[in-house]
């Protein structure tokens, strides 16, 4: 992991970001998202695969991801809106300029726009922040748990004006949760509070609070689990946190993450995953809480 030194500000590099929600891209379809002061345009071809690229055509800065998809052949392009510049998704290749006529010798192939490692899994379109003159393949796109547990059942995603520490700070603390997030099912606000102990470990890319009995203030724990679970919370560079939770059977995974857009403007995606039908149906109530 190193520091930008080509960015705005002091964002790792050599990681991986949540940029999107999977579901938010549909085949054949573009999606705009701000990624470290670069406008990111983001394409799912007819075939489901997704691709990342800059915004930004290089013939007169129109935003790619108001173009048009065309397949040519197996080959996925992006049409500019503005003079049809078409481009390779693949590797961002000028494929055509429709402008040129027959016998202008003009070198389109030597036209590019610059390409991001994508990678989609958990129900997430990941990007990675390739530190400055990084050449090589980059490492995979983290695994929120050791099983797979498809899509998610909830997925939530806001926009905060604020850079990415602040957002962290502002959500990943365990201190403001009996004051912010008060329901009459979860947590009555002070009268909740008791001394608590945690063991801590270190892990791969930060720490994690080592697996634990789940606090027993929440009535949420019984109706969900019948019984009162365990917990893991794990927090990982960047910006990522993730808790597990197990009981009878039961496994339940709630993620955080983070991502800068712009200096002062940060995305935040809170998503979670379960194998329980009894779960799911907490849905509503769980949103309820996230939003609160």
């Amino acid at each position: 992991m190193t520091q930008a030194s080509a960015r705005d500000s002091d964002w790792l590099t050599g990681l991986w970001y949540v940029a999107a929600l999977s579901r938010s891209l549909q085949r054949g379809r573009t999606q705009r998202v701000w990624f470290m002061n670069e406008p990111i345009a983001l394409a799912r071809d007819q075939s489901g695969r997704v691709y990342a690229m800059r915004d930004i055509c290089p013939h007169r800065g129109a935003p790619l991801s108001a173009g048009r998809f065309l397949a040519q052949g197996d080959e996925a392009q992006l049409a500019c809106p503005y003079h049809g510049w078409r481009f390779r998704l693949a590797d961002g290749r000028c494929a055509a300029i429709p402008s040129l006529m027959e016998g202008q010798d003009f070198p389109v192939e030597k036209i590019a726009v610059r390409t991001l490692p994508v990678c989609e899994r958990d129900g997430l379109i990941w990007l990675y922040a390739a530190p400055d003159g990084q050449l090589d393949a980059p490492p995979p796109a983290p695994a929120l748990a050791a099983r797979d547990f498809g899509a998610p059942f909830l997925a939530i995603e806001r926009q905060f004006a604020c850079d990415l520490d602040q957002a962290i700070i502002g959500t990943f603390d365990p201190a403001h949760g009996p004051y912010v997030h008060r329901q009459f099912w979860w947590r009555q606000g002070e009268a909740s509070l008791r001394p608590k102990t945690k063991a801590y470990h270190a892990t791969k890319r930060g720490f994690a609070m080592t697996r634990h009995p789940a606090s027993g203030n929440s009535g949420v724990y019984r109706v969900a689990f019948g019984a009162r679970p365990e917990v893991e919370i794990r927090f990982d560079l960047p910006s990522i946190r993730v808790e597990q939770i197990w009981a009878g059977g039961v496994d339940v995974l709630a993620l955080s993450a983070a991502t800068p857009q712009k200096t002062g403007q940060t995305a935040f995606f809170q998503v979670f995953y379960t194998t329980s039908w009894r779960v799911r149906a907490l849905a509503p109530l769980i949103g309820a809480a996230a939003n609160r």
